[in-house]
């Protein structure tokens, strides 16, 4: 194998990585933040209640 044939299949093998990087980072995103804002605003809605027991049982301490 040519030194120029090793360096495009470096090049390749580097563009497949950064392009598998990308692929789970967008993944990682997908599954963070739901698509549908009602989900989200349930979801952020349950986090306030369940911080004001929290606040709550701490006061009557």
């Amino acid at each position: 194998m040519s030194e120029v044939d090793q360096w495009w299949i470096a090049i390749a093998a580097l563009g497949l990585a950064v392009a598998m990087l990308l692929a789970s980072g967008f993944a990682v995103i997908a599954a963070t933040y739901p698509m549908d804002p009602r989900v989200r605003r349930t979801e952020l809605l349950r986090e306030i209640s369940r911080l004001e027991r929290r606040i709550d049982h701490l006061e009557r301490r």
